[in-house]
């Protein structure tokens, strides 16, 4: 009997010594395999100094995912006849006319001929649908980019940061001859309760993309293109250029 108890209590005892022997095992080895697909940002020096230069210096990226199957594709937009003849329809609207005479081409839209003026409308309102065909492709990179990047932001920086935003808000609605709380409610259509709470995300939005374009740019730079002259407008559209492509006509 004792001898039965005795190694029940034995037994027992392997059993409380090897399970937390396991756990820590298993602890170790989570972290190890996470560790493998995360790994800590650097950020470009360039990008660093930006931030630097509006107050930002506790806002980080504590660590980052594999983002190399991130992509997205442009074609060259087409501009139509129905297009170009609302453009047309615009612009004498604009100045008030019944129709375009080629007197009103030359002598106040200074082009040279009525074909020259309708190939010009076009080439104008192509760069327009490249431009939003840009804009629309780096917001969609952007917010997959998002996903892959655990930030670690400061409130009060980014609170700060949001006060630049209200501000620019504010000279624009004097340049509507509004208060501020008439332009977020006719204009932007933002109930005015929550027009600084929207000021405040902008501002963390922002703040995670200039944290997101530092920490890709030092990833995808050599030491030579980090140690460059290079402005914040350069290294941002180098990080759009890497997901981004364009068809040859683009």
């Amino acid at each position: 009997m004792y001898t039965r108890k005795g190694k029940n209590i034995l037994s027992y005892s392997k059993f409380y010594i090897i399970t937390p022997l396991v756990l820590i095992f298993l602890i170790t080895l989570f972290f190890c395999l996470s560790s493998q697909n995360t790994k800590k940002c650097s950020l470009h020096p360039v990008v660093t100094s930006t931030l630097n230069e509006l107050s930002i210096q506790n806002c980080s990226i504590k660590q980052t995912a594999d983002y190399s199957n991130i992509s997205y594709s442009i074609t060259t937009p087409k501009v139509t006849d129905k297009e170009i003849n609302q453009q047309i329809e615009l612009i004498k609207s604009e100045y008030n006319l019944d129709y375009i005479t080629e007197d009103f081409i030359q002598n106040t839209l200074h082009i040279k001929s009525e074909n020259e003026f309708h190939v010009t409308i076009q080439q104008q309102l192509l760069i327009d649908k490249k431009i939003s065909s840009i804009m629309t492709a780096r917001e969609l990179v952007l917010k997959q980019l998002f996903t892959k990047f655990e930030f670690d932001l400061d409130t009060k920086e980014v609170a700060n940061y949001s006060l630049s935003i209200v501000h620019s808000y504010e000279n624009e609605a004097i340049l509507y001859n509004m208060s501020l709380e008439e332009y977020s409610e006719n204009i932007l259509k933002i109930p005015y309760d929550d027009f600084f709470n929207m000021c405040y995300q902008e501002g963390e939005h922002f703040i995670k993309t200039y944290l997101v374009i530092g920490a890709i740019a030092y990833d995808i730079s050599s030491p030579t293109e980090i140690n460059s002259n290079s402005n914040y407008e350069d290294i941002e559209n180098r990080v759009y250029s890497y997901f981004i492509k364009a068809d040859n006509e683009f």
